[in-house]
């Protein structure tokens, strides 16, 4: 996944994170313009994991507001994140082995036996 998307309204850069041995990543979503416009590079959101919902999802900042165009990229984002991540190999957080899905739909680990819910 790249560190970076640009679309018409916003841009989506990786969070800087300080969250040491962290699973998922953080993006912030800002405003996009060019060098001169005071408006631009301000903090609108970020997007990271929600654990209920098992997928990435957006968190906006208090007091801002979207028309159509920023949700769809926001959301088209979220997509492209959600498919990236299904195609990442997982890991046992056992054994550090690769899980493979099991004829239940979920993933354990063959080595040890644990069931994997990351």
């Amino acid at each position: 996944m790249s560190a970076e998307a640009s679309a018409k309204w916003i841009t989506v850069r990786l969070a800087l994170d300080d969250r040491p041995g962290a699973k998922t990543r953080r993006w912030d979503v800002l405003t996009k313009g060019d060098e001169k416009d005071v408006r631009a590079g301000i903090r609108l959101g970020s997007i990271r994991w929600w654990g209920r919902w098992r997928r990435y999802a957006f968190f906006p900042e208090a007091g801002t507001l979207y028309e159509s165009t920023c949700l769809r990229d926001i959301a088209a984002f979220l997509d492209q994140v959600m498919k990236a991540r299904l195609v990442e190999p997982r890991k046992c957080s056992g054994c550090a082995g690769r899980v493979k899905k099991t004829m239940a739909g979920k993933w354990a680990c063959p080595k040890c036996e644990e069931l994997e819910f990351s």
